[in-house]
C-alpha cells in the first residue's frame, strides 16, 4: 500500500514541475506575447493548436493504459515499454503524414504550412511518454520532473535569446518544438540511470494486439477531447483572424493554470485507485470514487472563481494593454477547468474500471456540440461565443454525457454525489492516501 508521506512527496514533486512549467509560460511566455505582438502570437498558436489534433492518432489513446498495466504488473515493464513505444512511433508517422497532406489542402500559405511542417515533427519525440508514464504508474513523479525542469530552464534561455537578437517567428515555432524534443531526451536518459534493469524490450505481438484492443475506444475518445479543446483556436483563425486567436489563447494560458492543480492531484492519486479497487468492498470504493471526485472537482471551483475575480489584474499586469479584449473571455475560461475535472476524474474511473469503451460517446457528444456551436455562434458574437461553447462542451461531455448513457449513470450519481458533500471531500481525501 501507498503511505501518506509517499503520496506527498509525489504530489509534491509534481506540483514543483508544473509550477516550473507555468513560471516559464507566465515570465518567458509573456515576454514572447509582447515580443510578437496579438496577431504574430496568435499565428504561433494556430500552428501548435493545428498538430494538436493529430497527436490524437500518435498517442492513440496510450498513456492511461499504459499507467494501468505498469500499475497491475500482468505483464513485464520492458515488454509494456517496448511495444507501446513501437506502436507509439508507428502512429506518429501515420500521423505526421497527414499533417503534410491537410496543411497543403486546408490552408496552402507558403508561411502557415512551413511552420505547421515543422511543429509537426514534434509527433515522434512523444512515443517517450511511455516513459514517463512507467514513473508515474511507480509514484515517482521525482525523476519526470527533474527531465521537465531541466527542458524548462534549457528552452526558456534560448527563447530569452531569441528575444534578446530579435528573432523572427519562424525560431519561436523552432523553440516550441526543441522544447518537446529537449523533454524526450530526458525521459530515455532518466531510464538509463534510474535502473539498470529498467530496458526496452522487443515488441510483444500477443500484448501488442491486447493494449491496441484495449487503448482504440480511449483514442476515439482522445480525439473527440483533442477536437473540441483545440478546434476553437483553428477555428477562429479561419473565421475571424489571428488575433482573436491571440486573445483567446492568452485566456487560455491562464485557464491552464487553474486546471493543472486537479489534473496533478488526479493522476497521482489514480495509482491508488486502482489497488483500492482490488482491496476494497463495493461499497467502500464508491466512498473512495465519490471523495476522489469531490476533492478535485471543488479545488478546481475554488480556482476557478479565484481566476475568474482577478481576470482583470492578471491579463493588465502580465500580458499587457495590447491583450486587454482577452480579460471577458478569461472570465469564462476559468470555468472550464471544472467540466474538466468533472470529466478527468469520471475519466480515470472509468479506465480501473475497464469501462472505458463507451467514453468515445460522451466525447464525441462535447466534439459535436463544440464544432457545430462554434459554426453559428463565432460568426455572431466571436471569441466571446466560443469561450462560452468551449466551457459548455467541456460540461457536456464530461458530467451531462454520464447521465444520457446508460452504463455511465453510476458515474453521474457520483458526480452528483460528490458536488453535494462540497468541500468536505477535500478533507476526507486523507482516506484514500491512507487506505
Amino acid at each position: 500500500m501507498y503511505n501518506v508521506k509517499k503520496v506527498i512527496y509525489n504530489v509534491g514533486w509534481a506540483f514543483i514541475g508544473k509550477i516550473v512549467s507555468l513560471l516559464s509560460v507566465l515570465l518567458v511566455g509573456i515576454l514572447v506575447a509582447r515580443y510578437l505582438g496579438p496577431s504574430q502570437y496568435g499565428l504561433l498558436n494556430y500552428v501548435i493548436s493545428y498538430v494538436s489534433l493529430f497527436t490524437i492518432i500518435s498517442n492513440f489513446g496510450l498513456d492511461d493504459i499504459e499507467v494501468r498495466e505498469m500499475s497491475r504488473n500482468a505483464f513485464p515493464i520492458p515488454t509494456i515499454l517496448g511495444s507501446c513505444i513501437r506502436l507509439r512511433l508507428a502512429f506518429a508517422s501515420i500521423a505526421y503524414i497527414l499533417i503534410i497532406i491537410t496543411i497543403l489542402l486546408h490552408n496552402p500559405e507558403t508561411e502557415t504550412c512551413i511552420f505547421v511542417l515543422i511543429y509537426g515533427l514534434t509527433v515522434f519525440p512523444t512515443c517517450l511518454n511511455s516513459i514517463r508514464n512507467l514513473f508515474v504508474s511507480q509514484l515517482q513523479n521525482r525523476y519526470v520532473v527533474q527531465s521537465e525542469i531541466v527542458r524548462t530552464v534549457i528552452c526558456a534561455l534560448f527563447k530569452i535569446l531569441l528575444l534578446y537578437f530579435k528573432a523572427p517567428l519562424i525560431w519561436f515555432i523552432i523553440a516550441s518544438a526543441l522544447d518537446i524534443f529537449i523533454v524526450s531526451i530526458g525521459y530515455y536518459l532518466t531510464m538509463k540511470s534510474f535502473d539498470s534493469k529498467i530496458h526496452i524490450a522487443p515488441k510483444d505481438s500477443q500484448f501488442n494486439r491486447y493494449v491496441v484492443k484495449e487503448a482504440f475506444p480511449l483514442m476515439l475518445s482522445s480525439s473527440a477531447i483533442i477536437i473540441y479543446q483545440r478546434i476553437d483556436q483553428v477555428m477562429i483563425g479561419d473565421m475571424i483572424d489571428d488575433l482573436s486567436v491571440g486573445f483567446f489563447a492568452t485566456a487560455g494560458r491562464f485557464a491552464d493554470l487553474v486546471i493543472f492543480v486537479p489534473i496533478i492531484i488526479c493522476q497521482t492519486l489514480t495509482p491508488i485507485l486502482v489497488k483500492l479497487k482490488k482491496e476494497h468492498s463495493k461499497e467502500e470504493y464508491n466512498r473512495d470514487s465519490v471523495i476522489f471526485i469531490g476533492t478535485i472537482v471543488w479545488i478546481s471551483i475554488i480556482m476557478a472563481l479565484i481566476v475568474s475575480l482577478t481576470s482583470s489584474f492578471l491579463i493588465t499586469y502580465t500580458f499587457g494593454e495590447k491583450y486587454l479584449a482577452a480579460i471577458p473571455i478569461l472570465q469564462i475560461m476559468a470555468w472550464k477547468a471544472v467540466g474538466t475535472a468533472l470529466s478527468t476524474t469520471t475519466g480515470q474511473l472509468m479506465i480501473i474500471d475497464s469501462t472505458q469503451k463507451y467514453a468515445v460517446l460522451r466525447n464525441a457528444l462535447g466534439c459535436i456540440i463544440c464544432i457545430v456551436m462554434n459554426l453559428l455562434i463565432i460568426p455572431v458574437y466571436g471569441v466571446i461565443g466560443s469561450a462560452v461553447i468551449t466551457v459548455f462542451s467541456v460540461f457536456c461531455s464530461g458530467f451531462i454525457a454520464n447521465l444520457i448513457i446508460p452504463p455511465y449513470r453510476k458515474y453521474f450519481f457520483l458526480q452528483c454525489k460528490a458536488l453535494i458533500y462540497g468541500p468536505i471531500n477535500i478533507f476526507n481525501a486523507k482516506y484514500l492516501i491512507k487506505a
